[in-house]
Formats: C-alpha cells, structure tokens, sequence
C-alpha cells in the first residue's frame, strides 16, 4: 500500500476499536465462571478477531475518548 503519512493516533482502549467483540464477550464466563477479565478479552482478540466495521458510533465513541484526553491535559 503506498500512501502518505497522516499521522497516528494515542493509544486507544481496545472496547473502543474493537466494540463488537467487547459487547459479545461482556456477557462471557472464563473457566471459573467469573466475568471475563482484561486479558482474557485481549487474548480472545488477538486469537480470533473478527472485522469490525467502523460506523459513525465507534467512530464517535473514539473521538469522544479522544476529546476526553485533550481536556485532561
């Protein structure tokens, strides 16, 4: 892919980018039956991520987490 650089964004919460996945395992017990933590939802996604399509919700919700940072600076 060629392209100019426009740049990048901080880091940004993974429940944000990857909101389908995070809303499907909200709800998800791991092995002990308790509710799936942090690292269990980063290994679900980086093991089977499925595409998550960017509509103007997630869109917003990053810009918003974005604009949440700016005012704490």
């Amino acid at each position: 892919m060629t392209g100019t650089y426009g740049g990048e964004l901080p880091l940004v919460p993974q429940g944000l980018l990857f909101r389908d996945a995070y809303e499907r395992m909200a709800s998800q017990l791991d092995k002990r039956g308790n509710p799936l933590g942090e690292a269990n939802k980063t290994y679900s996604i980086k093991t089977k991520l499925e595409p998550q399509l960017m509509t103007p919700q997630v869109v917003d919700g990053i810009m918003q987490y974005l604009e949440s940072l700016r005012g704490q600076q």
